[in-house]
């Protein structure tokens, strides 16, 4: 029975070049991450073990360092997205109130000051974007402040003027799309209004 061993060669005794070192790190690299051994490496590669552990010490750190740089880009990404979406809600929540406001302004010069059903059915329906907006936007501040690190105020109730709650409202029961799509739906109101 023939066992063959593996050829031990020399390690190489010098200082290796740049353009050398860059090659070296790449092949360890694709070995390590392989699976390979320290020892496999150095075999493969001709260099001392300790000279592989040194090397992959180095690339572990700057695998560390490129994955909090990827981290804290995608956080600045993600933060700014969050505040856009913010704006764009806030503005929404504008348009909702001065629509608001337009229809209280009809009912007070109305002659006879008669109410219509439809006129508090779109009250009503005003009012709960607004909650929703308010919960989405709440919603916003909690993520950003989990992004930044501080705490946002949390609030599970939201009240109208009169200071009754309206109810909770979970912001998956109105896609931001949907809100948007009713934002622009009160900018033609308004439009039309004046």
């Amino acid at each position: 029975m023939h066992i063959s061993k593996m050829k031990k060669t020399k390690p190489k005794k010098y200082k290796r070049r740049p353009a050398e070192l860059n090659r070296d790190k790449t092949r360890i690299a694709s070995m390590y991450l392989s699976g390979h051994t320290q020892q496999e490496i150095a075999n493969e590669l001709q260099l001392n073990q300790s000279t592989i552990s040194r090397d992959i010490k180095t690339l572990e750190g700057e695998w560390l360092d490129k994955s909090n740089q990827d981290v804290s880009s995608w956080k600045a990404q993600e933060l700014a997205y969050l505040q856009n979406k913010r704006k764009e809600l806030e503005d929404i929540f504008k348009l909702s109130q001065n629509r608001i406001a337009i229809t209280k302004t009809k009912r007070a010069t109305m002659v006879g000051g008669v109410i219509t059903q439809q006129e508090i059915s779109e009250r009503e329906e005003l009012e709960l974007v607004d909650t929703k907006i308010g919960a989405l936007l709440l919603s916003i501040s909690d993520k950003i402040a989990a992004l930044t690190g501080i705490e946002a105020p949390r609030r599970s109730e939201l009240t109208g003027k009169d200071g009754r709650p309206l109810g909770l409202i979970r912001p998956e029961e109105m896609t931001p799309s949907e809100i948007l799509a009713r934002a622009e739906a009160l900018r033609k109101q308004v439009k039309d209004a004046d």
